[in-house]
């Protein structure tokens, strides 16, 4: 049985994905609350509250906490360093707050996708809303995790013109201009 190129592209993509994916979460994303001392070492695990002039945190490896005095804590621009992970964060949410920003802040894309959507078909290009909305949430992607905030525009004004055989700079122009739109709308909301 021959395995078809297009399967092997899709199996490359995937791949591809999940190993971003994972440096981004092995190299960004810190996974356990860290203490950052001033001798420049550090201490991961999972905080626990002390009270003032201490931080108390529980290690991997140990059951006891470790308490730390503020004074051995490195600073920055006034501020303890120390970091949040995400486990932890995990476990303190509740499933509450999540549904509550999920439905504050899960209608955004779609909405976005229905714009932009309506641009394309001002120009006569006929991609449909699904499309438009897994190209958005790429774009997203890639503006949260590439240098600068238009990095996604830019891989979606690509995808875009790849989705049209004959006005590909249209579709591009529709890119840029519904960020322009965006920006014109926080501008009269900030005002």
């Amino acid at each position: 049985m021959r395995i078809k190129k297009a399967h092997l592209w899709a199996a490359a993509r995937v791949l591809l994905a999940v190993t971003l994916l994972g440096i981004i979460f092995k190299y960004m994303i810190p996974v356990s609350d860290t203490v950052y001392l001033k001798d420049g070492s550090h201490i991961s695990g999972t905080f626990v509250d002390f009270g003032e002039g201490v931080v108390g945190i529980i290690t991997e490896k140990g059951t006891d906490p470790i308490v730390i005095p503020v004074g051995e804590i490195a600073t920055k621009d006034g501020e303890l360093r120390t970091a949040r992970g995400f486990i932890p964060l995990l476990r303190e949410m509740t499933l509450g707050a999540y549904l509550v920003g999920l439905v504050m802040l899960g209608w955004i894309p779609w909405l976005a996708s229905l714009r932009w959507k309506s641009l394309l078909g001002a120009q006569g290009i006929r991609i449909g809303f699904w499309r438009t909305l897994e190209l958005t949430y790429l774009g997203l992607f890639c503006n949260n995790f590439m240098p600068g905030l238009t990095g996604g525009d830019v891989v979606k004004a690509y995808y875009a013109s790849k989705l049209t055989s004959t006005k590909k700079t249209n579709a591009v122009v529709t890119v840029f201009l519904d960020r322009l739109i965006g920006l014109v709308m926080l501008g009269a909301v900030a005002g």
